[in-house]
């Protein structure tokens, strides 16, 4: 998935924010690290706007993956 947007300076900050707590512990040239950015950067365009919807929303998407992956 390529994402064509520009981002200014402090939703990058906040991207990278939700990110860094989301992925501790995952190596960051890892591909989970890879997948988890572009799931916080997916979730960020379909409207989670504050790390607090952002947590959420990732929160969410990743316990529907563990119940498919069940």
């Amino acid at each position: 998935m390529a994402f064509t947007g520009i981002y200014k300076p402090q939703e990058l900050a906040l991207l990278r924010k939700v990110l860094d707590d989301a992925g501790a512990g995952i190596e960051r040239s890892s591909l989970d690290h890879l997948d988890a950015s572009y799931l916080v950067l997916s979730l960020f365009e379909k409207g989670a706007q504050t790390a607090e919807e952002l947590k959420a929303a990732l929160d969410a998407a990743l316990a529907g993956d563990e119940r498919r992956q069940a």
